[in-house]
């Protein structure tokens, strides 16, 4: 399967006021989870909408801005994947009949399993 993953408040925490991409911390169970689904067989891109609403949906100035810091990151923190897109739109909500709500790795690891069936 091919798993499309949120960056931040998914893998990592979302950046507070003030806080820089790198120094947001991975939340718990994620760079596990990630490798486990790689080890299974599963392509992770990686999906993020960092600096869209700033950037006014420009992605390559999102790319200038948080592209280096981000890829830095991951490297950084060891996180499987396969592709990273930039360029998610910013949104309040999203929509999507493919969608996962995410709460917990755990979960969302025997989700995907058993869509998988």
């Amino acid at each position: 399967m091919r798993i499309v993953v949120d960056l931040d408040g998914t893998i990592c925490e979302l950046r507070q006021e003030n806080q820089s991409y790198a120094d947001v911390v991975p939340l718990e169970g994620a760079i596990e989870a990630l490798h486990q689904l790689r080890m299974e067989g599963h392509s992770i891109i990686i999906h993020t909408a960092r600096n869209m609403r700033t950037c006014g949906g420009n992605v390559g100035k999102v790319g200038a801005n948080v592209g280096m810091v981000t890829y830095q990151w991951l490297e950084r923190h060891a996180v499987p994947y396969d592709e990273i897109v930039f360029g998610k739109p910013y949104g309040d909500i999203y929509i999507d009949d493919l969608g996962y709500r995410y709460l917990n790795w755990d979960d969302t690891l025997d989700a995907i399993r058993e869509r998988r069936e």
